[in-house]
């Protein structure tokens, strides 16, 4: 867990080390080398990302999850982020303040009852506010010397889940005297965040890791951050925990029984878990899921401002550090940053954002520091003191998306500012029940990708019920033209027809709480529903745009649909001037289009009985070898890469040499050179298992047919773009000034190769378990979504005396 003096930067180690001007670019490469630095300096392994308003822009990993197998770490490796965990209780305290659930200036006690404070000194008299910021003199049960030993050291019994309130037990009784009074200075309790959650749970009538789920996780897409030993989770993606095994570890707290050595340093925690820290530090998560947070907290996104105001009352602790109400801000030569550390058995965290400017930060690391005294790095070291911070926050500022202009700001001042355009909007909303009804009308409708025919004729009968002639074209795109006065771009705004879920799939939609639950209901049958909210708004308001817009319903977008209708639709409408498609998600602007090449390889081979005709070669065989050279290869962390073999079969039966054996190997990149050249690296170990197969059994007899099954291409929509500037001011207008830029793979994949620009905008709502028999759609604030879409839209095509078109007429 952190100690307040964790944050005390050495500002001379930290800024003595750069050695990049100040007018120099900072590269990925520079931040992987700095990564590396850690690890040379004896971490088993780190993993950090950066971030700006506009989502991640970077990350990174070096070092192992395994050090004895060298098993590297990935982006997607989990770690314990310790009292970080702190962060995310501070947050569902202050939104159930907020609602007016809880009283800030109430105590524990007063909450939860005598039985469960009984014998905790200060727990009847510090007050929420106060346990909040460390100030209420409780003390932590992490400092009594037996926990030590049974939490952490030699006692611990590694397999053991602990129970919500075992550790108070500790510090009850009279041998645990309060800290100080109430209010008087600052003494770091993880006790405070142990009441803390255990009040969530009494006010909520539901569990704390529940309540954080709902209230943080969920809405911010955190879909990789867990409360260890109370949800349950993909643990074969935790990395093997290790600890600093000091002298000063050992004396403290001792090596519990099971636990190696496997270096005179390090000892392996691996089998342990966090349920004995839960809402004080029992976290797993990932930087990238930690930056998320950062961002949401910063921008008062996932509280009030008055709350983020509230969590930022600053009272010095030291005199680089203070605290505040869950966070603490520390000063340093680069600026103010804002964020907390973390650090238990086997793991160190940190994460920040500054005070000035827009650089996120987070990294984490597969060893712990507590009660091993100074230790050559971890995490929070790798964040504050070493090159690598400086590095991550200049190249966040290299990131910065680029100021709205002047042209794009008067446009949409001018359109909110008529009166046709704020009834549109206004009908959006006052509609979003209908919409919602439409949706669940259309998730009904299956619609495999190939076999979207229904769903598109009932798509068709909704655009010319709104007034407009459709057609479907030779693909199966289903077009309609919202005629302008001549005078702007053709722009499309589509949504796909189809989804990845087969024929005869159920496709009942069910409401339970606030979700509703249908396959296929939020991707993407919100996209369409959204295009439609669009063009009804338009019709009832009579707006006549300068430019036509071209509202479409997709066909192949999903899986070996293989992007065919987009591409037949840019093919056979050469004046299409801008694209925008809407998928479901939480408020983003897609530009990035991550590339993929899905190849089917088929194995072929003579065959045989496993007995008779043992020693010749066989097809399956050649495919775990050339499997096993795929799973080797290393691909590029900058531009994200990443690759599977995702479907095998052959063989007829146990006792044959299998004569054919087929893989579908799935290979992304969010670059289309990094994607062409780990491609051939693919293919390359397609082959290499063929020629050991051959060279194993003498034999030529094996070979392997190599068919492209998929192809999206990469690309991206410059953040200058018309597209890109209009739906940022379009978020801004509606008062949603924290949408990202994302990187997404969609239909505007063929869009931005064909050089068409082009962005993908969210529906509205929340969405999760995509693709998944789970797939649910929450109507929060959905008509949001929409709305952005038409504000867009108008701003790009232009409304006749109103405003002229930002998009260019291309032709």
């Amino acid at each position: 867990m952190m100690k307040p003096l964790a944050w005390c930067l050495t500002v001379t180690v930290w800024f003595g080390l750069s050695a990049v001007a100040a007018a120099e670019e900072v590269t990925p490469q520079q931040l992987q080398a700095a990564l590396e630095k850690a690890v040379e300096q004896g971490a088993p392994g780190v993993s950090a990302a950066i971030a700006t308003r506009d989502g991640i822009i970077w990350t990174g990993t070096a070092g192992y999850a395994d050090v004895k197998a060298k098993t590297p770490l990935t982006t997607s490796s989990l770690f314990g982020v310790g009292s970080i965990t702190k962060v995310f209780v501070t947050t569902v305290i202050m939104q159930l303040s907020q609602e007016g659930r809880l009283d800030l200036n109430r105590t524990a006690a007063d909450i939860l009852g005598g039985d469960v404070t009984k014998g905790i000194a200060n727990a009847d008299r510090a007050t929420l506010a106060q346990l909040l910021a460390h100030t209420g003199g409780v003390t932590s049960w992490e400092d009594d010397p037996r926990w030590i030993r049974e939490g952490r050291g030699s006692k611990l019994k590694p397999a053991h889940v602990w129970g919500k309130t075992e550790t108070l037990d500790y510090i009850r009784g009279p041998g645990h005297p309060a800290l100080n009074e109430p209010g008087e200075k600052h003494n770091y309790s993880n006790t405070n965040y142990t009441l803390l959650g255990l009040v969530i749970e009494k006010v909520t009538g539901n569990t704390a890791e529940a309540e954080i789920r709902r209230r943080v996780l969920e809405p911010l897409g955190m879909r990789e951050t867990f409360l260890e030993g109370f949800e349950s989770f993909d643990t074969s993606k935790l990395p093997h925990r290790y600890h600093w095994a000091t002298p000063t570890f050992e004396q403290t707290a001792g090596i519990a029984k099971g636990f190696k050595r496997v270096r005179p340093d390090l000892i392996d925690a691996t089998g342990s878990n966090l349920s004995v820290e839960w809402t004080a530090g029992g976290m797993v998560s990932t930087p990238s899921d930690l930056t998320r947070l950062a961002v949401a907290l910063r921008d008062a996104r996932i509280v009030a401002p008055a709350s983020l105001k509230f969590l930022t009352q600053w009272t010095p602790v030291s005199e680089r550090a203070e605290v505040g109400h869950g966070l603490f801000r520390t000063r340093t030569e680069a600026g103010n940053v804002i964020g907390h550390n973390g650090s238990v058995l086997g793991f160190t965290g940190s994460f920040y954002w500054t005070e000035q400017g827009d650089a996120v930060v987070a990294v984490t690391s597969n060893v712990g520091t507590m009660h091993a005294g100074d230790v050559p790095t971890s995490a929070p070291h790798v964040a504050n003191k070493s090159e690598f911070a400086i590095l991550a926050v200049r190249f966040a500022e290299q990131h910065i998306a680029p100021a709205i202009g002047a042209n794009v700001t008067a446009t949409y001042q001018s359109l909110l500012a008529n009166e046709r355009v704020t009834r549109a909007l206004d009908f959006i909303k006052k509609n979003d029940e209908q919409t919602l009804k439409e949706q669940i009308e259309i998730a009904e409708i299956p619609a495999p990708s190939f076999k979207e025919q229904v769903r598109a004729r009932d798509f068709q009968a909704r655009l010319q019920k709104l007034g407009l002639q459709t057609t479907i074209d030779s693909e199966g795109n289903v077009i309609a033209t919202r005629k302008g006065s001549g005078q702007g771009a053709t722009l499309v705004l589509s949504a796909h027809l189809d989804t990845v879920f087969p024929e005869g799939t159920d496709v009942t939609v069910r409401k339970q709480g606030e979700r509703y639950y249908g396959r296929g209901l939020a991707d993407d049958t919100r996209g369409l529903v959204a295009v439609l909210a669009v063009l009804r708004a338009m019709q009832d308001a009579s707006i006549r745009t300068r430019g036509d817009v071209m509202f479409v319903g997709t066909v192949g977008e999903e899986g070996l649909g293989n992007l065919r209708g987009v591409k037949a639709l840019l093919q056979q409408n050469k004046n299409i001037d801008g694209f925008i498609t809407i998928e479901p998600g939480g408020d983003r602007i897609g530009v990035g289009a991550t590339g993929s090449r899905r190849w089917k390889v088929t194995f072929k081979g003579p065959g045989g009985h496993s007995s008779v005709n043992f020693g010749v070669a066989s097809a399956i065989h050649a495919m775990g070898r050339a499997i096993t050279h795929i799973s080797d290869l290393q691909p590029p962390l900058q531009p994200r890469t990443t690759f599977t073999v995702g479907v095998v079969s052959g063989g007829t039966s146990i006792n044959t040499i299998a004569s054919q054996a087929v893989m579908e190997v799935d290979i992304r990149s969010d670059g289309a050179e990094a994607l062409a050249a780990f491609e051939k690296q693919v293919l390359a170990a397609v082959d290499r298992g063929v020629q050991e197969e051959n060279l194993r059994w003498h034999s030529q007899q094996i070979s392997a047919d190599k068919q492209l099954a998929g192809d999206r291409p990469a690309g991206t929509t410059g953040a200058d773009s018309p597209l890109v500037s209009a739906a940022r001011q379009s978020y801004e207008a509606l008062q949603r000034p924290d949408a990202n830029l994302a990187t997404v793979s969609t239909d505007t994949n063929a869009a931005v190769a064909l050089g068409v620009p082009a962005i993908m905008l969210s529906g509205g709502g929340l969405a999760g378990d995509l693709h998944s028999p789970g797939e649910w759609f929450e109507p929060k604030d959905a008509w949001v979504g929409p709305q952005v879409a038409l504000l867009t839209v108008l701003g790009l095509v232009g409304v006749d005396g109103v405003t002229e078109p930002l998009l260019e007429d291309r032709r």
